[in-house]
């Protein structure tokens, strides 16, 4: 894995949430989804599922490519996938 052929990307996914702590009428349900953002270097890619890592330790000769934090969301979930630009070091630093 090395970073100059990762993309950065922005996802919004839709996740389930709720699991009351206690007994609740059914005809008072409120069915929704929550819609999440996350941001990250994707790793993988398929019509399953798509894998992001936001913290990356790339390979440089010692050690191979690391990273942390990976978080794997199902494709079916995803409302968006938008990839994302870094600024020049340059510009950047001021």
């Amino acid at each position: 894995m090395k970073k100059k052929g990762l993309r950065l990307v922005y996802v919004e996914w839709e996740d389930s949430h709720g699991c009351s702590s206690s007994w609740e009428f059914l005809d008072q349900c409120n069915p929704s989804v929550t819609i999440c953002q996350s941001v990250g270097w994707l790793i993988h890619e398929d019509k399953v599922c798509k894998v992001l890592v936001p913290h990356l330790l790339p390979s440089n000769g010692n050690i191979r490519a690391q990273g942390c934090g990976d978080m794997t969301i199902p494709a079916s979930a995803v409302r968006r996938l938008v990839d994302l630009k870094l600024p020049s070091l340059k510009s950047a630093i001021r």
